[in-house]
């Protein structure tokens, strides 16, 4: 239904603008009886006069405002229905990602809520690897050497964390169920569209458990905040 509003909204757009600043087709029009989706404005932008370019902005502006509030109340009570999560502060990459997915999962974008979850899962090891001293046969790594690994997959990334105890077990445990939720849903044959809500907000929740588990203000959080930085409580060397 979203996809065919806009293609309907898109095609009043512009037949709505002075035709004497048009240069465009008439076949959006038979799109408008189609489920389909279609980008034209930008094209069609480009084409315009200024004054003409001004009033499809202002269109476009309020067709965006309107269409945020055809599900309102479905927003709002997704909204609550997160987990908790924080605070911690804006010094590694991965609390970076997390505005952007509740973002997404508020404003019903599933697929793509499972696909950042992911990333920020593994961008939550590679942050991990980049402030831990980490030391073999009493030498430290170097930054190159700690980069190497960072670059190694996602399942072996949580296992060194895992085996160095860097993480606890279940932030193991809980960082492999993101892992695999989100390579199901990088092959679009499974699962099905609409257990996406499900999942997404399953991830979230474990993305804040281990947030909890491993940065919480509790004697078993194993990592703290000392004068703005995240650092370990427990100095556990591999």
């Amino acid at each position: 239904m979203g996809v065919a509003f806009f293609v309907v909204v898109a095609h009043n757009l512009i037949l709505s603008l002075d035709k004497t600043h048009i240069v465009a087709t008439y076949s959006l029009a038979v799109m408008s009886f189609v489920r389909a989706y279609l980008n034209s404005l930008p094209g069609l932008y480009e084409t315009l006069a200024p004054d003409a370019k001004r009033e499809l902005e202002g269109k476009v502006r309020d067709w965006l405002l309107s269409s945020f509030k055809l599900d309102l109340d479905q927003k709002v009570k997704r909204t609550f229905s997160t987990a908790s999560f924080g605070p911690l502060p804006l010094i590694h990459e991965f609390v970076k990602f997390m505005p952007e997915l509740f973002a997404l999962f508020i404003n019903g974008f599933f697929y793509s809520t499972i696909a950042l979850a992911g990333v920020t899962a593994e961008r939550f090891c590679c942050d991990l690897i980049g402030m831990a001293d980490l030391r073999i046969d009493g030498r430290t790594l170097s930054d190159d050497e700690k980069q190497a690994m960072i670059e190694m997959r996602f399942y072996d990334l949580v296992e060194l964390l895992s085996k160095w105890r860097l993480i606890q077990d279940s932030t193991r445990s809980k960082l492999h169920s993101i892992r695999k939720t989100r390579n199901k849903y990088i092959h679009p044959q499974q699962p099905r569209f609409e257990a996406a809500k499900t999942d997404a907000e399953r991830l979230i929740g474990l993305l804040c458990d281990i947030a909890k588990t491993e940065f919480g203000p509790s004697a078993t959080g194993r990592y703290t905040i000392v004068n703005g930085a995240i650092t370990p409580r427990f100095r556990s060397k591999p």
